[in-house]
């Protein structure tokens, strides 16, 4: 600025703040005119006082470059407004806003921005929140376990760690679904679309504290699991994936001994074997037996019809559908009862006998006499048109 020695206040004013009437600001405004010092030099104006006022609404305080309407505005609603051509630079330390931060560009932050408290109101605006294709995460509270994480390049979201590896990821935390209404689900679907999947299950709570997995495709309840803990499968059978799985029944742990692991029925071809020579035909329209098993019982009966035999000599035996069981001592020793029509003369008029022993293939048809049981001729007593009627249980290895 220029000096005010040996001038009066009133013979100074020209020489401390001068307007160039010619130097017009024409990248701004053609009727805007520079203030020069008194030595006609640009320089920093200094406004020692508390407060500059530019009154009027929408008057604009310029700050002029190469880019050009860089100014700050105010109108009479209370708006203030920074207008640049490229951008503007806040390098302040902190920045405190106390109302409400409208931007209509874009918002490039290159450092943190923190809340203190407040809310973020996006109510009255569609905003999308758009993230690069490597692995953004939001940390809360400073704490390196409190993330949300979005993989926007494998579409996958992380709660609690910020490298998700499935759609959403949750670490070290639950997950709650609930739902006023008493019905809250969760959805499961297959297709090419969300809005018509080509196949959907739900896994919902329902109003009397039921568990159930829906086929919603097809409108019907596939398991329930009740209040009180039993367990419904509306549908369809329970099946065991591994061989050798099955029910533990009466205890509160996987118990071997009350493990029922096997059921099977169905039928089985009864031969007839002679022990030493000869043979008994079966009428194969009257060949099969039936049984059943339930873990390591089983059970067999039917008939057979012998249609022919040829020279049969000595013992006589029947294949089992299961080898029997190596138990303990003679715990594995199971005796049935054979009824008889048409064959040769037996030692008693009783029932015929049959016996299985350890680890057997057959079991032995014989008779009983007074003392004891004899089948070392049962073959013998066939005939061709002998009937033979099977009942017995016995334990399978």
């Amino acid at each position: 600025m220029a000096t005010l020695t040996g001038k009066t206040i009133a013979g100074s004013y020209k020489d401390l703040l001068k307007i160039n009437a010619n130097a017009y600001q024409s990248g701004v405004d053609g009727t805007l005119r520079a203030i020069e010092d008194g030595d006609a030099t640009a320089s920093a104006l200094w406004l020692a006082t508390d407060s500059a006022l530019i009154s009027g609404d929408g008057n604009r305080l310029y700050f002029y470059d190469a880019d050009g309407d860089e100014h700050i505005s105010a109108d009479n609603a209370g708006v203030l407004s920074i207008a640049a051509g490229a951008e503007i630079d806040l390098t302040a330390t902190a920045i405190d806003l106390n109302g409400t931060l409208d931007v209509s560009g874009t918002l490039t932050v290159g450092g943190n921005i923190d809340f203190n408290s407040g809310t973020i109101d996006t109510s009255t605006q569609t905003v999308t929140v758009e993230l690069n294709q490597a692995a953004d995460s939001f940390t809360f509270d400073g704490a390196s376990d409190n993330i949300l994480s979005i993989d926007a390049s494998n579409n996958r979201v992380g709660i609690g760690t910020a490298s998700p590896q499935k759609t959403l990821s949750i670490k070290d935390g639950d997950m709650q679904l609930f739902d006023s209404a008493n019905d809250a689900n969760i959805f499961i679907g297959q297709g090419n679309t969300i809005s018509s999947p080509t196949y959907e299950f739900s896994v919902k709570t329902t109003a009397a504290g039921e568990f159930q997995i829906t086929d919603e495709a097809n409108s019907g309840n596939r398991l329930t699991i009740e209040s009180a803990g039993d367990v419904t499968v509306e549908t369809g059978d329970l099946i065991f994936g591994t061989a050798g799985k099955g029910i533990c029944l009466g205890v509160t742990s996987n118990t071997d001994a009350n493990t029922l692991d096997d059921y099977e029925e169905g039928y089985f071809t009864g031969v007839l074997t002679c022990g030493t020579s000869g043979t008994v035909t079966v009428n194969p329209s009257f060949d099969q037996l039936a049984y059943t098993k339930i873990g390591r019982t089983v059970h067999i009966q039917g008939a057979l019809v012998i249609s022919s035999v040829s020279s049969p000599v000595g013992s006589l035996v029947l294949t089992l559908p299961f080898t029997s069981a190596a138990l303990t001592q003679a715990a594995d020793y199971a005796r049935g009862i054979v009824s008889y029509l048409s064959v040769n003369a037996v030692k008693s008029a009783g029932f015929l006998g049959l016996s299985v022993g350890q680890s057997a293939a057959d079991a032995a048809i014989h008779e009983w006499t007074t003392t004891t049981n004899d089948g070392s001729d049962m073959a013998e007593n066939m005939t061709s048109s002998t009937q033979l009627y099977f009942s017995m249980t016995y334990i399978a290895a």
